[in-house]
C-alpha cells in the first residue's frame, strides 16, 4: 500500500503548482491553487490537510487516482473550490471495502462540482463542517453505489442550528447517489437535522435551487 504526502518546505514562495504523475508531491504553505493532471499511478490513500493551509483551489482533471479508495480533504480553512473531472476515483469490486470521501472541516469551502462517472463505487461520502458551501453539483453515474451519505456541521457552540446555512443549490445528474441496489438495507443519507427513520433531513435556510 503506498500513501502520498504531502511535504512542507521553505522553497521560494510560489502560488500555482501542477502535480503530473510524478512520483512525489513537495509543497509549501504559500500554495494557493493546486492542479493534479493524469495522476495514473496506482495508490490507495490521499490526504490533502495542514500542508496545504493556503490551498484556495483544488482541480483534479479526468482520468486520475483510479484504484484509489480513500480521499480526505480536512482542515483546509483557505479553500474555496474542488472541482473534480470525470471518470476519476475508480475502484473495482474488490478495492470497494472501506472506500470513503471525506471533505471536513474547510471553513470557507463554497462549491464542490464531480464530474460524470467519478467516485461510481465508493462506498461512503462524508461532509461535515463546511458551513460556507453554496453549490454542490454531482454529475452523471458519479457517487452512484453508496451505502452511506453524511452531511453534517457542529455549530451549536456557534449558536447556529443550520447545518449548511449558506448552502443554495445543489444539483444531482442522472444516477448519482443512486445507492447500491444489492444492498438496499445499508443504504442511508444522514442529513442532520429532523430524525425521519434512517433520513434526516438538513436545515438549509439559503437553499433556492434543486436539481434531481
Amino acid at each position: 500500500t503506498e500513501i502520498y504526502t504531502l511535504s512542507l518546505h521553505d522553497a521560494l514562495p510560489i502560488s500555482t503548482l501542477q502535480w503530473n504523475n510524478s512520483m512525489d508531491l513537495s509543497i509549501h504553505s504559500h500554495i494557493e491553487s493546486l492542479t493534479i493532471n493524469d495522476f495514473t499511478r496506482y495508490i490507495s490513500s490521499l490526504s490533502l490537510t495542514w500542508p496545504l493551509m493556503s490551498l484556495k483551489r483544488l482541480d483534479i482533471n479526468e482520468c486520475c487516482f483510479n484504484g484509489l479508495n480513500q480521499f480526505l480533504i480536512e482542515g483546509l480553512n483557505e479553500l474555496e473550490s474542488v472541482i473534480i473531472g470525470g471518470r476519476s476515483f475508480f475502484i473495482d469490486d474488490e478495492e470497494e471495502e472501506g472506500s470513503r470521501l471525506v471533505i471536513m472541516n474547510c471553513d470557507k469551502l463554497k462549491e464542490i462540482k464531480i464530474g460524470d462517472v467519478s467516485f461510481e463505487q465508493y462506498k461512503e461520502f462524508v461532509f461535515k463542517n463546511l458551513s460556507s458551501l453554496q453549490s454542490m453539483k454531482i454529475g452523471f453515474n458519479s457517487c452512484r453505489w453508496y451505502h452511506s451519505i453524511v452531511f453534517e456541521s457542529e455549530n451549536d457552540w456557534l449558536n447556529d442550528d443550520s447545518d449548511l446555512p449558506q448552502l443554495q443549490s445543489i444539483e444531482l445528474d442522472y444516477c448519482s447517489f443512486q445507492g447500491d441496489l444489492a444492498a438496499d438495507e445499508l443504504n442511508s443519507l444522514i442529513m442532520k437535522g429532523i430524525d425521519d427513520n434512517d433520513i434526516e433531513w438538513l436545515d438549509l435556510p439559503s437553499l433556492t435551487e434543486l436539481h434531481i
